[in-house]
């Protein structure tokens, strides 16, 4: 078939996804959005890849203003349309749309609909309950609105697809109850990362060294950092770790929530604590090996409906995890299926100071939550069967592909 999956972020697992189907003999075009502040995986075509496989980023013609409210809904409409040209020359058989906002998402759904091409969402957030949260906190009464109109695009894309993929158990129940869509439109296929690609090491490797890591007690955050998590738990540690002469915290991010951080770090004197940017993917490995312990942070009100996979890469990486986020959330629930380490709540942070010293303080605790947390990855994370169940999603979407004759009159719905 020709399958193209749109990954908006470039995440390293979609794209493995990506490499796996193009080597089962499909022709894959896979996009992603190349302005995206985000960790990105292997997005260049190496010569050990199929010939069937064709990675390319979509760029604006100017700077992506992602924090301009305004300005990105306009630059978006901008960019669906860059992503539907680009798939229309491509005539897929099918299309997988991943992490795109909603007005790109439904552009692209539609495109689909008139060219009678299977479109399947890949929901790795429940979008409209997200946005409700921020959009009312930081616009009041408008944000309302705007959250409303968010939740009829969304239930919309939801009711016109042809396949969707929920990464929890909790998505799927949140689609039939809120969106009511039906269950055999919904697969559940639960997130992964690679694990012949990120792999475990030891603390005193190149990178570390050159950080002047090596020879230290690192709690380290690696991935996004933004208005669903809780920077203040980050600010609690390094002041925690700065009674400490032999460890810091290591933030490995982007982006004005970071930058903010920064400043509020500098003003409270914090010297246990260190910022680098997203480092580059074939480095991956040594950057979570030169950890102690990762740790995940994430408020409260996120509840089920955010799965951070951050922690599935720091699953794989064979180190510790200490979450500070709600029991319910899904990541929490692997991480102690795995009894890879700790979850505490936000509203008791001294808990979790507490849980970190337990592990800097015990090799012995460290090493086995570490062997637990890979052998998990192992056990879970197998990118043949993964790629079998998006192949029996695709052969059930493309059952479903849309009549052209009909499409009018759904869409008008």
């Amino acid at each position: 078939m020709r399958i193209c999956l749109v990954d908006y972020a470039g995440h390293p697992f979609q794209v493995q996804l990506s490499r796996k189907l193009a080597e089962r003999g499909h022709d894959v075009l896979h996009l992603y959005f190349g302005q995206a502040i985000t960790p990105r995986g292997m997005l260049a075509v190496s010569e050990s890849d199929p010939r069937t496989l064709e990675i390319e980023g979509i760029r604006l013609d100017e700077e992506y203003r992602k924090y301009s409210y305004i300005r990105r809904w306009w630059q978006e409409q901008l960019l669906a349309k860059l992503f539907a040209r680009r798939i229309d020359r491509f005539r897929p058989e099918v299309v997988i749309v991943a992490n795109a906002p909603l007005d790109v998402a439904r552009a692209i759904q539609k495109r689909c609909r008139k060219a009678g091409v299977a479109f399947v969402l890949w929901q790795q957030d429940v979008y409209s309950v997200a946005l409700a949260t921020i959009l009312r906190r930081k616009l009041g009464v408008l944000g309302g609105a705007v959250a409303r109109y968010y939740h009829r695009l969304e239930a919309k894309i939801l009711a016109l697809s042809d396949g969707v993929v929920v990464i929890s158990p909790a998505f799927a129940a949140l689609d039939a109850s809120r969106f009511r869509l039906s269950p055999d439109r919904i697969a559940v296929i639960g997130n992964w990362a690679a694990i012949d690609e990120i792999r475990p090491g030891k603390q005193d490797n190149p990178w570390s060294r050159a950080q002047g890591l090596a020879d230290r007690k690192v709690v380290m955050y690696s991935g996004t950092l933004g208005s669903k998590h809780n920077p203040a738990i980050i600010l609690e540690i390094a002041e925690h770790l700065s009674m400490r002469d032999d460890a810091a915290i290591v933030v490995v991010s982007e982006g004005p929530d970071v930058k903010a951080l920064e400043r509020k770090a500098e003003a409270l004197g914090l010297t246990a604590i260190k910022f680098l940017a997203f480092q580059p993917y074939e480095d991956f490995s040594n950057v979570l090996a030169s950890a102690t312990v990762l740790i995940g942070v994430l408020e409260d009100e996120a509840g089920v409906f955010s799965v951070p996979s951050k922690v599935l890469s720091y699953l794989c990486s064979g180190r510790p995890i200490v979450l500070c986020a709600p029991a319910e959330n899904f990541a929490s629930r692997i991480v102690l299926e795995a009894r890879a380490g700790a979850v505490f709540s936000t509203s008791r942070p001294q808990d979790l100071l507490s849980g970190l010293d337990d592990i800097l303080n015990d090799e012995g605790l460290a090493h086995r939550l570490g062997c637990n947390a890979r052998h998990y990855a192992e056990r879970t994370f197998d990118i043949e069967a993964i790629a079998d169940r998006f192949l029996e999603v695709i052969a059930n979407a493309s059952s479903r592909r849309p009549d052209i004759r009909a499409t009018a009159l759904l869409e008008a719905r």
